[in-house]
């Protein structure tokens, strides 16, 4: 085990402990002096309010929940780990920096109640997944996965402000099983877009997760971390190429919101 110091742009810091072998995580924020994803955190100080209720849909360790806990300080954040390695970690770090409206769920969330085989790779853990195509890497651990529609009946929540969604790969299928929840309630998403994960572990076209997204939202920004400013995306061409100038995967705002970057 290693713990790093995480430096937020919200005068707040957190010990984050996780694996001493990880580079996705412990070993970037290491590498990059305490901060991690600056522009994602950015945009969360202008867009989460102290009430917020938020998803953290693939939470890993922990550090976008300890943020989205901190600035919605009168609000919840639901954080989903199928993990048991990565689960671990993230109640240690809830509890460890006493942020007490995080409820950590040790589920995936896909399309469908199952267990399924899930792909823990320490040296990345952040990059861990599930995968259709039966590619096994790392540990195999059998995880619970249910629908996020689901989820929101049993549980009766009466509404959700923010999810953020890094699932490698399996986006399409979590969305699939929230369709009835994100009608109901529009909340703002940040989602991990990465064609590899897509193609390499469902056989899945990027473009259909694109097609999703704005059929459910009225807007679709990359957030760029080149120009440090948020970009409107016109279509899948427009994705597309700015994949292919930038790292091969960007992460996206989506949001029906005219109010939510006023």
């Amino acid at each position: 085990m290693k713990d790093v110091v995480l430096k937020t742009p919200y005068n707040k810091d957190f010990v984050i402990s996780g694996s001493e072998k990880d580079k996705s995580i412990i070993g970037a924020i290491e590498s990059n002096k305490g901060y991690y994803e600056q522009n994602n955190m950015e945009l969360l100080k202008k867009i989460i309010k102290p009430d917020a209720v938020c998803l953290d849909i693939g939470a890993n360790i922990g550090v976008i929940s300890l943020c989205l806990g901190y600035l919605a300080s009168y609000g919840k954040v639901f954080a989903f780990e199928p993990s048991y390695h990565n689960f671990t970690f993230l109640v240690r770090n809830i509890i460890q920096n006493e942020v007490s409206n995080i409820m950590p769920l040790n589920y995936g969330l896909l399309d469908k109640e199952c267990n399924i085989d899930f792909s823990y790779v320490e040296e990345v853990a952040g990059c861990s997944f599930i995968a259709d195509t039966g590619i096994k890497e790392g540990v195999s651990e059998k995880i619970k996965c249910i629908s996020l529609d689901a989820w929101d009946n049993a549980v009766g929540i009466d509404h959700i402000d923010f999810i953020k969604m890094d699932v490698e790969g399996s986006e399409i299928k979590a969305l699939a099983g929230s369709m009835k929840t994100l009608k109901k309630f529009k909340p703002d998403l940040l989602i991990e877009f990465n064609p590899i994960p897509m193609k390499r572990f469902f056989n899945e076209r990027p473009s259909q997760l694109f097609d999703i997204l704005q059929k459910i939202y009225d807007r679709i920004y990359l957030i760029s971390d080149r120009e440090n400013e948020l970009i409107i995306i016109d279509d899948f061409n427009h994705l597309e190429n700015m994949l292919k100038k930038g790292k091969g995967w960007e992460d996206l705002f989506c949001t029906s919101n005219t109010k939510t970057l006023l």
